[in-house]
């Protein structure tokens, strides 16, 4: 009896935890991408440039994950991680362009009907790979 009773909870538990949760496409209308900081980064060497960046945390909120997630995917290698280095402070952000097509990439990977990331999403990992460090060799140069 304990055991329903404990499964039944769990099953209600995590139905609670999902619908809390924005799916991409709600995200994707909600215009989140617009909540970034203006950052003064390293480009190159020497040269600073303005960029509206987005922090690990900024990301995580934009895309609708948490940051645990997040940070996973990225020592995972299944998202890049940010290269910019913001000026007075040190730590990393991607730029507003990178976050749309990670965001992209996600929303067309969830329209599949997969809702996490594992190391067998190689079509999705190697895409979004790929179109970030183009765009970084082309806007950055590096």
């Amino acid at each position: 009896m304990n055991s329903d009773i404990k499964a039944a909870m769990r099953i209600k538990n995590k139905a609670s935890y999902r619908s809390g949760k924005d799916n991409l496409a709600e995200l994707a209308s909600k215009n989140l991408l617009t909540k970034s900081r203006e950052v003064l980064v390293l480009r190159g060497s020497e040269e600073y440039i303005k960029v509206n960046g987005f922090s690990i945390v900024m990301a995580a909120k934009a895309l609708g994950k948490s940051v645990i997630q997040i940070r996973s995917w990225i020592s995972k290698g299944y998202i890049p991680e940010p290269v910019l280095q913001v000026k007075n402070y040190g730590y990393f952000v991607y730029d507003s362009r990178e976050m749309q097509i990670i965001r992209k990439h996600l929303y067309r990977y969830t329209k599949k009907g997969v809702s996490y990331l594992t190391k067998n999403s190689l079509d999705f990992i190697g895409d979004l790979n790929t179109e970030i460090w183009n765009y970084r060799g082309n806007q950055y140069g590096s």
